[in-house]
């Protein structure tokens, strides 16, 4: 619509909700692009070669940015708001004054050459929506030495790196599985920092060019072997442990409910999930109601008490709770007569029980399972009921609750 215009000074009205393909393309006077919170998509190539504009203020109410909508844009810093829900390729490539970008969208997927070639890019954060770059992400970001991984990133793709050569350090997430053609001529690389406790998947290239003999590989306590062992990963000289720090602490469960019996397995959730932590302490506040042992809860008795669990990292100590209420192991009373009724062979009435029939085998229990009377009534052989106590009353022909009066 304004391709090859000399505009100097851009104003979108506030009523717009689409800047169409190519728009303002080539548009190489504009020096400030403000976008209304009313615009919706941002369109393919609509401000590509713009290279004259120092700002970009994206609004909030943006949802769709297209393929190399920004292409050579001479912006020097970009955010790009959370409610963005697709990028396309490219958007932001080749943008030579880019110094700082912070990808807010919330996206899963980063498409291909999105801050490709942006020479001054320095430093850059991805949001934590994000899990797959799908390629030369940074390609030839020369000047990049600053970056902020997401920290649910699953993929990086092929070039996502390459050619960063000022890059000297880089944070692996403990989530990231799939390392691909990433690193290539990455040569001021000094040091990798990983948390993931099993090595990614690595492709034969993805640190082509970077001297392994020098770089410091450092991983969470205990996986150095696992690392050592690995292609592509035992290729580097020096490896490091360390000891992920605990923020936060909590049991799996807070309130439990528990049956005399019963047991309950417990688990510890720390902050960050990936935390490094030595073996945890458990214990019960009431032993005589519930017992722990590795997490494991066993209900002994009726009551309330505390489950606590206590861990140690280095200096600080971090402890956390689940209250436990133990109550009686119920009685099955499935398939039990109604007060006052008759089993068969037997009759209930006036408190007393009486058997019609020899040999008949009668046990009589409170609810909570203790024993009151045990023994063999032949007919017409009765036995009075404790008065005014509800009885569980268990015959050959089956169990009766009743309530004796």
């Amino acid at each position: 619509a304004f391709s090859f215009v000399n505009i100097k000074e851009l104003t979108i009205p506030n009523t717009i909700k689409v800047i169409e393909s190519g728009a303002f393309d080539y548009c190489s006077h504009i020096t400030e692009l403000t976008i209304p919170e009313s615009v919706e998509i941002i369109d393919d190539e609509a401000f590509a070669f713009t290279s004259s504009a120092k700002t970009l203020n994206l609004g909030s109410g943006l949802k769709r940015i297209g393929e190399e909508a920004f292409y050579a844009c001479g912006i020097s810093s970009l955010i790009v708001p959370e409610n963005v829900t697709f990028l396309g390729a490219g958007a932001f490539n080749n943008c030579k004054n880019l110094e700082t970008a912070d990808l807010q969208c919330n996206v899963e997927s980063l498409p291909y050459y999105i801050l490709e070639n942006c020479t001054s890019l320095k430093s850059a954060k991805l949001s934590d929506h994000i899990k797959t770059l799908q390629g030369r992400t940074f390609f030839r970001c020369s000047s990049l030495t600053d970056v902020t991984l997401p920290s649910g990133l699953e993929t990086i793709g092929d070039d996502a790196f390459t050619g960063c050569t000022a890059l000297k350090e880089i944070t692996l997430p403990a989530t990231l599985k799939d390392i691909r053609s990433s690193f290539k001529q990455c040569t001021g690389l000094e040091r990798i920092e990983s948390h993931a406790i099993e090595p990614p998947t690595a492709y034969s290239d993805a640190f082509d060019g970077v001297n392994k003999e020098a770089v410091h590989v450092t991983v969470p306590k205990g996986s150095v072997f696992a690392y050592q062992t690995t292609p592509v990963w035992r290729d580097f000289r020096y490896y490091d442990e360390f000891n992920i720090p605990v923020t936060g602490l909590s049991i799996s469960i807070s309130d439990a409910e528990m049956t005399v019996g019963e047991t309950l397995q417990l688990t510890i959730v720390t902050e960050p999930a990936d935390a490094t932590i030595d073996t945890p302490t458990w214990w019960s506040d009431k032993t005589d109601i519930a017992t722990v042992s590795e997490g494991l809860v066993t209900a002994l008795s009726p009551g309330k008490t505390d489950i606590w669990v206590k861990v140690i990292d280095g200096d600080s100590e971090l402890t956390a709770r689940c209250s436990v209420t133990v109550k009686e192991k119920p009685i099955d009373y499935s398939g039990i007569n109604n007060c006052g009724e008759s089993a068969q062979a037997t009759t209930i009435k006036d408190g007393v029980i009486t058997s019609h029939i020899d040999n008949q085998q009668i046990s009589i229990y409170t609810p909570q399972g203790t024993m009151i009377f045990s023994g063999i009534l032949n007919s017409e052989e009765s036995y009075r009921l404790p008065l005014g106590q509800i009885v569980i009353i268990q015959t050959p022909a089956g169990t009766t609750k009743v309530i004796s009066r």
